[in-house]
């Protein structure tokens, strides 16, 4: 276990490191301190302020994100392979992806997906009227700016 009195830490000079920000163009910086162990710190506590298995647990912990993560970008370029195999056949991917997550669903979620459908699709049939009254107005507004250029 570390010691849970920082004092055997002193600080670094700041380090200034991008933040991510924009400012006028420019890439802005923040300052961080670094924190350094003194030679004097109490034993079993390396340079970097943490135990040998603290270290080895962050160290094999990155080492299986990092594997996870490389794991989700082959299956991710996977994927993509297969959507882009159902555009070929003229099947949209994003109603698949519906699909695909539907299926995931609980009984009782799904039905309550298929009545918002069901509620869209009767509201869609009330007002798609509309759809031709507002071409006709954006038509209207168009030859309306093309007259005044």
């Amino acid at each position: 276990m570390s010691d849970p009195n920082p004092t055997h830490f002193h600080q670094l000079p700041p380090l200034s490191v991008p933040d991510g920000t924009t400012g006028a163009g420019n890439s802005t910086a923040k300052l961080v301190t670094l924190a350094h162990v003194r030679d004097d710190a109490p034993a079993g506590i390396g340079h970097n302020g943490l135990t040998d298995e603290q270290a080895d647990v962050l160290c094999n912990s990155i080492r299986r994100v990092r594997s996870i993560q490389r794991q989700i970008d082959r299956l991710n370029r996977d994927k993509s392979a297969v959507y882009t195999a159902l555009k070929g056949f003229g099947i949209d991917p994003g109603l698949v992806r519906k699909i695909a997550y539907r299926l995931t669903l609980s009984a009782t979620e799904l039905k309550a997906i298929h009545e918002r459908d069901e509620q869209l699709a009767a509201l869609w049939s009330a007002a798609e009227g509309l759809q031709a009254e507002f071409a006709a107005e954006d038509e209207a507004d168009r030859a309306a700016e093309a007259a005044a250029d």
